[in-house]
């Protein structure tokens, strides 16, 4: 179904109680998108037109969620963009048959 690593986290900087993985800013744990990095143009020139726009860099983070879902017959919380969220919600329920 999903081949997901789940004990790719190592357990270090646990901050919530529990004992599970904790959130990884701008990481998917589903389709492994990950935070970039881009430049942030400030298009108002200050003085002439001559003088470029100022750039900074900045980082584009993917907006992720922390979710249970099912996987494998298992609840499992994961790092879930809302990509894959909208994904999840577009491909039918599995029937199993025991």
């Amino acid at each position: 179904m999903l081949a997901i690593d789940l004990n790719s986290a190592a357990s270090a900087g646990r901050r919530r109680g529990g004992g599970g993985r904790t959130m990884a800013p701008g990481r998917c744990d589903l389709c492994d998108k990950v935070t970039r990095f881009g430049r942030n143009i400030r298009h108002k020139h200050s003085g002439r037109w001559e003088r470029k726009a100022p750039r900074t860099n900045r980082q584009f983070r993917p907006n992720v969620h922390r979710k249970r879902l099912l996987i494998d017959g298992r609840w499992r919380r994961l790092n879930v963009c809302t990509r894959c969220l909208r994904t999840q919600m577009k491909q039918p329920a599995e029937i199993v048959s025991a």
